[in-house]
């Protein structure tokens, strides 16, 4: 941590007597204050559009091109970009979670990323501001967790539940990181000890060991409370989520079923036979950036576990392809999307090269570097520590039509005309079942259509009847 006067920012201490450090923390704080607060109005306010703000028809024409577009980019983009988000959010964290650190080029790439895990104490001079120390940062995120927690499940609202869910996914790395970097001391020889994540924090003090029982306790209601109420509630609704046997006609009835909307961002980029999929993410993602701070810390079976387990996630993504493919409302595949499978593959990737870079970092730094004679010099293991975390960034730029047929980049073969990983007899018996529903469609319609006519004509016979007699 920092000497006095100086605060943590984006990965070096600046000085608070500096006054562009304290105006920026003091803005940070501000800047995270209206937004948590100005969620509420945003939500509740979401019906008055950019076209009810427009004023003109001709610039409520561009209005409505413009966000058409938005909307376009955001549905193709938004899984491939939360994919991508996630990982950076893991890179910016390893260094600490490795106790590793990396070359300067790739220190800035990883603070910069650092932005995505929305810790604003972490990226802003906020200890210019106020006294922030580890203990504090964990307890300021629990307990915002925990109110707006209350609040929406007071409020009852779909929307706030949903909006609650993805700010808490995103957040929920960076806050067990801060949870399990409370139970982690070093002692000295002359028997002091200190928390490694923050030096200024005696382990052996009363407000500590009371962090400790604190930071328990959000350990089981924050890291393992949230995966886990997230899997019950799509454990209870699964049969909602994955309700026919039949893929196409499943994702119809559940596209349709309102009672789905509050929990929907959990599953609805997903195939239905794998509704689970979220929470095997989130799982992952809060081993590989908060439990992994205590396991081992800064061994070489510390980066060889993180390898193992990211193998075995590659080789289980591969197999059951969870994403699904964007489609048209026509039903065709969307050729200018990305395919998200291999977007994500792209990004386990990423993360295996990344931790065997980090492997060889830790040897080179073990041992010494030789700048001299040595092949591994730090600029060079620099340079591909950087060059490997472009990786997604490039394959998310692919679209599904290029590649021979819309494999997205060659890693995931997927035919336009196929479903992704059907075989040709496959596809004839889904085409079979499409049109046994088809016909079913039109004779249920012609059934509907014959008994208008009947009720039709028999109003007409009863009516000249009536006008005979009269």
């Amino acid at each position: 941590m920092c000497e006095d006067e100086f605060a943590f920012a984006a990965g070096s201490c600046v000085s608070c007597k500096d006054d562009s450090a304290k105006t920026s923390g003091f803005a940070a704080l501000f800047l995270f204050v209206v937004a948590i607060a100005g969620y509420g109005i945003f939500a509740s306010r979401q019906k008055y559009g950019v076209q009810q703000r427009a004023k003109g028809d001709a610039l409520r024409r561009t209005a409505a091109q413009g966000k058409s577009w938005a909307k376009t980019a955001f549905k193709r983009y938004k899984v491939g970009g939360k994919l991508v988000l996630q990982y950076y959010q893991m890179v910016s964290m390893l260094s600490v979670a490795l106790a590793l650190p990396f070359p300067p080029i790739m220190s800035g790439v990883a603070n910069v990323g650092g932005v995505t895990n929305l810790d604003v104490f972490s990226f802003a001079p906020t200890g210019c501001a106020v006294v922030m120390d580890i203990h504090r940062r964990m307890l300021s995120y629990t307990v915002v967790i925990i109110v707006a927690g209350l609040a929406t499940s007071v409020s009852k609202s779909a929307s706030h539940f949903q909006g609650f869910l993805v700010a808490v996914s995103f957040i929920l790395p960076s806050v067990t990181r801060l949870i399990f970097s409370t139970f982690t001391c070093v002692s000295l020889d002359t028997g002091e000890s200190f928390l490694i994540a923050d030096k200024s924090i005696d382990c052996g003090s009363s407000y500590h060991e009371i962090m400790v029982l604190y930071g328990v306790a959000m350990a089981f209601l924050v890291c393992a409370g949230v995966p886990g109420g997230c899997f019950w509630l799509l454990w209870k609704h699964k049969h909602k989520i994955n309700p026919h046997e039949d893929r196409d006609e499943a994702l119809r009835i559940r596209a349709e079923d309102e009672s789905l909307d509050f929990i929907r961002f959990m599953f609805e980029s997903y195939e239905p036979e794998c509704w689970y999929w979220e929470v095997v993410e989130m799982v992952r993602r809060i081993f590989m950036t908060g439990f992994l701070v205590v396991l081992f810390r800064g061994s070489y079976s510390q980066i060889c576990i993180c390898m193992v387990i990211t193998v075995v996630a590659i080789a289980y993504l591969a197999s059951r392809k969870p994403f699904l493919q964007l489609r048209k409302e026509d039903g065709e595949v969307d050729e200018d999307a990305p395919n998200n499978n291999t977007v994500a593959l792209a990004m386990m990737w990423q993360t295996f090269v990344t931790l065997m870079l980090c492997n060889v970092l830790k040897g080179k730094e073990d041992g010494g570097w030789d700048e001299g004679t040595g092949m591994m010099t730090k600029k060079r293991l620099d340079v591909m520590l950087v060059c490997s975390q472009f990786l997604g960034l490039f394959v998310l730029g692919f679209k599904t039509k290029r590649g021979g047929g819309g494999g997205g980049g060659g890693l995931v073969s997927v035919v336009p005309v196929l479903e992704e990983g059907e075989s040709l007899e496959a596809k004839i018996a889904r085409l079979e079942r499409e049109k046994k529903a088809a016909e079913a469609r039109e004779k249920e319609a012609l059934a509907e259509k014959t008994a208008e006519k009947t009720k039709r004509e028999a109003v007409e016979e009863e009516l000249a009847e009536l006008k005979k007699k009269n």
